[in-house]
């Protein structure tokens, strides 16, 4: 009988190893379970949680509960943060063709991944967090907006303003990177033109355009992604000598889709 106690012990500490597994194994498990529960969501210029909460349709503290550790003060662009793996996740996203210009010039502004045919809030600010509205879009059938805004009143040069698109109950908001306005208004530009038309496959070494007007365009500058038979409305300068053939030589200075 004195040798009982002795051999429960030798049973227990043999035991030990295949419990501490079974237990390693459960919370392997779980840990598994948690990853399949949740995706994960890279924070971007203009975030918030309260607007990430708000675009994925949980409450706020919903979304703290799943990232315990993350302070809202010091959220942080590029910080990854956990969401409802179901969570409908932001794909809008808003880009600038220029990063500086003068007070006068448009800024041009590349929206994608919105809800097709939303309607839209431009809004503009000296941070992404502080934005007021200055103007409203509506996304095409594809979820795109390509359009030229013209700078706040209260745009200074030496200042830095942002662009957003927003959905006018906030579901989808996309910000782009910081604007750097440059200087005061320039001298007037002669030569400037402005005319709408449809894309055509007619040039040889210059994109074309046949005009609203009958005529034929020769397009040099950035074209963006428009291809031959978009409706387009271009703003630029005749250029007098190019190697441009067909029809009149437009520098392009702003190109937009007309729907």
């Amino acid at each position: 009988m004195r040798h009982v106690p002795a051999l429960l012990s030798a049973f227990l500490i043999a035991l030990s190893p295949v419990t501490q597994g079974i237990m390693a194994q459960s919370a392997v498990a779980q840990s598994r379970v948690v990853e399949r529960e949740v995706v994960r969501y890279t924070v971007r210029t203009g975030d918030t949680l309260s607007a990430i909460a708000r675009s994925v349709g949980i409450t706020l503290s919903e979304l703290r509960s799943l990232n315990p550790n993350v302070d809202p003060r010091f959220l942080r662009v590029g910080q990854t943060i956990y969401l409802p793996a179901d969570a409908p996740i932001a794909r809008a996203s808003l880009t600038l063709d220029q990063y500086r210009g003068r007070l006068d010039d448009e800024v041009a502004l590349r929206g994608s991944g919105f809800t097709p045919g939303a309607r839209l809030q431009i809004m503009a600010g000296e941070s992404p967090y502080r934005m007021q509205v200055i103007d409203g879009a509506r996304a095409d059938r594809r979820g795109r907006v390509d359009l030229a805004v013209d700078l706040p009143e209260w745009a200074r040069p030496g200042q830095q303003i942002y662009f957003a698109l927003q959905s006018r109950e906030g579901r989808e908001r996309a910000v782009a990177e910081v604007y750097q306005v440059t200087g005061r208004p320039g001298r007037p530009d002669r030569g400037l033109i402005s005319v709408s038309g449809t894309l055509t496959r007619q040039g040889v070494e210059c994109p074309t355009m046949r005009g609203d007007d009958g005529r034929t365009y020769s397009l040099s500058g950035n074209l963006r992604n428009f291809r031959p038979g978009d409706r387009v409305s271009i703003e630029g300068r005749i250029v007098e000598f190019s190697t441009c053939q067909q029809g009149v030589a437009v520098e392009v200075r702003g190109i937009s889709r007309i729907d």
